[in-house]
This record gives C-alpha cells, sequence and structure tokens, in this order.
C-alpha cells in the first residue's frame, strides 16, 4: 500500500514521467479492491472489540443491597465522678460499622460517620474511649468492657468510668 501511494504521488507531482506511471498501473492492479479490504478489516476489528468487551464486562453482583437503619447518638461520659473533656470516642461495630466523636464541655459527645453524617448505623457496637487520664482499659476497641445497642432514632448513652 505504502509503495502504491508513494507511486501516486510520484505521478501527481511529474505527470510526464512514463515509468512511474506505468509502475503506478501495475501497481493499481495488485491493490484492486481496497475498499473490500479496508470493510473486512473494519468488520474483523468490530468483532474483536465485542470480543474484548464481552470478556470485560462485570459480574453480575451477588450481594443484595438493602436498607440501613440508621440513627443518631449522642452521650456523656463521666471520669471518677467528673465530666471527661477532649477525649476520643470510637464506636466499632460488625462488619466494618465504625462512627466516632469527641467530648466536649461538661463529657458530652455526637457520634457521626466521618465529618458529614452526624448518624450511625443501627446495631451492636464496642465502646473505645481515648484521653488523658482514661484508663487503658477502655482505650483498646478489642478488649474494652464498654458495649453499646444503637437503634433507629435517637440514642441517649452514659458511661460512668472508674479505675
Amino acid at each position: 500500500m505504502q509503495q502504491f501511494y508513494r507511486l501516486k504521488r510520484q505521478v501527481q507531482a511529474d505527470p510526464n514521467n512514463a515509468e512511474a506511471a506505468k509502475n503506478l498501473e501495475a501497481q493499481t492492479k495488485k491493490v484492486e479492491g481496497p475498499e473490500e479490504r479496508i470493510a473486512k478489516h473494519e468488520n474483523d476489528a468490530r468483532e474483536i472489540e465485542g470480543q474484548i468487551l464481552a470478556a470485560n464486562r462485570p459480574v453480575p453482583h451477588k450481594y443484595r443491597i438493602a436498607p440501613v437503619e440508621i440513627g443518631a447518638a449522642t452521650g456523656k461520659i463521666i471520669l471518677k465522678g467528673k465530666p471527661l473533656e477532649n477525649a476520643e470516642v470510637l464506636f466499632d461495630g460488625d462488619g466494618g460499622r465504625r462512627a466516632s466523636g469527641i467530648t466536649g464541655a461538661g463529657g458530652s459527645f455526637r457520634m457521626a460517620i466521618g465529618d458529614l453524617a452526624p448518624f450511625i448505623a443501627a446495631g451492636q457496637y464496642r465502646v473505645a474511649i481515648l484521653g488523658k487520664w482514661v484508663p487503658a482499659k477502655y482505650s483498646d476497641v478489642a478488649a474494652t468492657p464498654l458495649r453499646v445497642e444503637a437503634k433507629s432514632g435517637k440514642n441517649e448513652v452514659a458511661f460512668e468510668l472508674a479505675d
């Protein structure tokens, strides 16, 4: 094909070149029917593309998406009879459900999933509290004795921590 187009340009540049014209004619007979060949290659390419798309098509999900019950959770933490301020409260539930909050003045906190979601999924949670003067047994999510069950709607919890 390259030779055909090179000869075609050569004849266009110098129409009086008899040898180039003769070679172009011979080459034209060899490449006769390029439209049919191009169409065949395009069809082959479409077929291959279809096979690639079929191989890469995602498998339907095996999981069913179901609505999740959510609720708001607020509470208060008392340590040795005094409100605990500036402590991090962690809720750790089964299936990767997590929420966190920070205690403010008076030891009050509000649980949230991230910064913009002031709610939690309903279910059982282990509760860890991290902060100054908090005993170590409350700081480890895996070992904490604190538990809470969140239900849909409002949940108010209170923890009184001792040594």
